[in-house]
C-alpha cells in the first residue's frame, strides 16, 4: 500500500524548494540540484510512472485487454511480419511467455501467426482487422490519457518538462 502522505509530503517539499530557489533569485539552470530536490524529483518520476501504469491498465480493462496484451498487439501494429522471436526480445519478455499472450489474442481473432515463406521455422505476426480496430481504439485511449496527464502544463511547461526529461534519460542511457 502507497503511503499517500508521504508522497504529498514530496510534492509539498519540491514547491518549498523551487520557492526557495526562486526567492533566492537562483538563475543557474545548470547548477547542481539540492540532493534533496534529486530525491524527491525521482520519487515523483516513480509515483507519476506507477499512477500511469494504473490508469493505462484501467483503460485496458475497460477494452478487455490486459497490459501485455494491449503492448504485444500496438508492436505487431507497429511491425507487421515481426517474428516472434524478436517481438519477445523487444518486449523483454521470456519467449514462452510471449507465446501465451499471443495465443490468447490469436483465439480472440486480434493476431494471426504466418509461416515464413523464406524460413518455415519462423512465425511472423500480424493483426486481423479485428486487431488493427483494437490497435486504433488503443492509440486513441493513449492519446486521450497524455493530453489528461499533461492538461495542467502550458506549452512553454511542456517544453521545458520535455528537455528536462530527456536529459534524465540521457543520463540514464549512459549510465547502462
Amino acid at each position: 500500500m502507497r503511503d499517500e502522505p508521504y508522497y504529498d509530503d514530496i510534492i509539498s517539499f519540491v514547491y518549498e524548494l523551487e520557492g526557495d530557489a526562486m526567492s533566492e533569485g537562483a538563475t543557474d539552470a545548470k547548477a547542481e540540484p539540492p540532493h534533496a530536490m534529486s530525491e524527491a524529483v525521482v520519487a515523483l518520476l516513480r509515483e507519476n510512472g506507477h499512477l500511469s501504469r494504473q490508469l493505462f491498465r484501467r483503460r485496458m480493462k475497460a477494452l478487455d485487454l490486459t497490459a501485455a496484451e494491449a503492448r504485444t498487439l500496438m508492436y505487431i501494429g507497429a511491425n507487421p511480419g515481426i517474428v516472434q522471436g524478436r517481438l519477445a526480445e523487444l518486449l523483454e519478455v521470456q519467449p514462452i511467455a510471449l507465446t501465451r499472450v499471443i495465443d490468447g489474442l490469436a483465439a480472440a481473432g486480434q493476431v494471426e501467426r504466418r509461416l515464413s515463406e523464406s524460413d518455415r521455422r519462423l512465425r511472423l505476426l500480424f493483426l486481423t482487422p479485428k486487431g488493427r480496430g483494437l490497435v486504433r481504439r488503443l492509440h486513441e485511449t493513449h492519446e486521450t490519457l497524455n493530453r489528461a496527464i499533461t492538461s495542467r502544463l502550458s506549452d512553454e511547461d511542456l517544453a521545458h518538462f520535455a528537455g528536462a526529461l530527456a536529459d534524465v534519460n540521457a543520463s540514464l542511457r549512459q549510465m547502462l
